[in-house]
Order: structure tokens, then C-alpha cells, then sequence
């Protein structure tokens, strides 16, 4: 009965966004595409701890790892156009 009750609430649930922010978002923008969120594990990685490191930091720390090369076998992209 609850998981009925639950599954009635999201297919209910809409979010209504202010006019400026859906204006600013591309068209081809499809929040059908997005699927559902499960808030909780949203919460959850909001609430994450962030830490920032330096260059000299990450290679600091990196020097504690035996890192050993790995060949890549991913095909070269070649003439790629990046539009903004």
C-alpha cells in the first residue's frame, strides 16, 4: 500500500520554475529526458563535503601511489568542433 501511495505522489509532484530561469535554459532542453530524481540521494550529495587542492597538492599526494601507465585502446578523435 505504501509503495502505491509513493508512486501516486512523484507521478503528482511538479515543479514550477520562476519565468526567468526557464527562459534562460536552452530549447532543446527536455525534462523528460531527466527521468526521476530520487531527492534523497540528491540530499545526500549536496551534503557531500567538497575539498579544493592545489596542482602541487594533487601531485604531493599522487607521489604516495604506485601508479602504473595503462594503454588506452579509445580511438583518437580527430577534427572535432566544439560549438558554445
Amino acid at each position: 500500500m505504501k509503495k502505491e501511495i509513493k508512486e501516486k505522489l512523484l507521478d503528482e509532484y511538479e515543479v514550477s520554475l520562476p519565468k526567468n530561469i526557464m527562459d534562460s535554459l536552452p530549447e532543446e532542453l527536455n525534462f523528460d529526458n531527466i527521468g526521476n530524481i530520487d531527492l534523497n540521494e540528491a540530499e545526500r550529495i549536496a551534503n557531500d563535503d567538497l575539498f579544493f587542492l592545489s596542482e602541487s597538492d594533487l601531485i604531493e599526494e599522487l607521489k604516495d601511489f604506485d601508479l602504473l601507465p595503462v594503454e588506452d585502446d579509445t580511438p583518437e578523435i580527430e577534427n572535432v568542433e566544439i560549438k558554445e
